[in-house]
């Protein structure tokens, strides 16, 4: 479940910079994920990747192209974002 609210917010995060940026699509979204425990599991890049998949149906980000690198930092967030 952490997996698809982090997910939310990484999509809020980016419709809200592509408003700022009046982009009309984006075409890809780039994340630094660290290691978070949340209930005793961690966040896996796999299932970040799928969940932003699935929560940016339907929005700008609908097949954007998602880059996600891991860090040494307990935090995920979205570091870049390009759109046209």
């Amino acid at each position: 479940m952490h997996d698809l609210l982090a997910a939310k917010d990484i999509l809020d995060a980016a419709l809200k910079e592509a408003e700022r940026k009046n982009l009309k699509k984006i075409t890809k979204l780039v994340i630094e994920l660290g290691k978070i425990i949340d209930h005793g599991e961690g966040i896996s890049q796999e299932n970040l990747e799928f969940n932003l998949k699935m929560v940016a149906k339907g929005t700008l980000a609908e097949n954007a192209q998602i880059v996600i690198k891991g860090i040494n930092q307990p935090v995920v967030r979205l570091v870049e974002l390009e759109g046209e």
